[in-house]
């Protein structure tokens, strides 16, 4: 995955490391790709389609518009699917698309045997055409539905939840919640401010770098300890 993704940015020369998952911490420095007309994205995207046409393929989304395809226009096919799936729980809802949503819909029938877990703050997949709006009004396609707010954080520091609780009462809006955590201890929130994505990707290096060398002196103190006691 890692060797796809950054073959098609580019590293400026860069050296690059693949072993078992590993990557050189240089491949960060990217080169960012220049602003692209929508005209180029409409003729790569029908390049794209005339690919998979050639090959007999298909794409997630077309999994996905072809099944509601078939639901839609196959009322026998859609009993079927029905009766053999009953509950549905769907995770991540607030980057459900219209699509996804129609497909939901289209396997219960009807029903309202569907549970949902998601968080409008946490939205995204905008750009793929999602939307939290699913989730913030579940009530309204679903009457009756019960809502369970999940506040409690079992991995987040205290400086992180408060943070996290000032940055969303400060978004202002309406679905978000109040988080505790049920830790009592962490480390300070650093902020930092970076003037470009390049000095942020450096960032983020360094802070890795040191990690790391605190990981191994922390391993190297604990070995030398136990020695001592052997």
């Amino acid at each position: 995955m890692h060797q796809r993704a950054l073959a098609g940015a580019g590293h400026a020369g860069h050296h690059y490391q693949h072993a078992q998952g590993d990557v050189d911490v240089d491949v960060l420095e990217v080169v960012l790709p220049r602003p692209v007309d929508t005209s180029e994205v409409a003729q790569a995207y029908q390049a794209y389609l005339g690919v998979l046409d050639e090959q007999s393929a298909m794409d997630f989304e077309d999994v996905l518009v072809s099944m509601l395809a078939i639901l839609t226009h196959y009322p026998d096919i859609a009993t079927q699917v029905q009766r053999q799936y009953r509950h549905f729980t769907v995770d991540e809802f607030q980057d459900v698309s219209p699509v996804q949503f129609e497909l939901l819909r289209a396997w219960l029938g009807g029903r309202d045997d569907v549970c949902v877990v998601g968080d409008p703050a946490q939205t995204i997949y905008s750009f793929t055409g999602a939307t939290s709006t699913y989730l913030e009004d579940f009530d309204t396609h679903f009457p009756g539905a019960r809502r369970i707010d999940l506040t409690h954080s079992y991995r987040s520091t205290p400086a992180i939840v408060a943070l996290a609780n000032a940055v969303m009462q400060g978004a202002a809006r309406a679905s978000a919640v109040h988080l505790d955590t049920t830790l009592t201890d962490g480390p300070a929130v650093a902020l930092a401010e970076c003037a470009t994505d390049q000095d942020e990707l450096r960032a983020h290096r360094e802070r890795d770098r040191s990690g790391v060398q605190h990981h191994h002196r922390h391993r190297r103190d604990l070995k030398n300890k136990n020695e001592k006691r052997k």
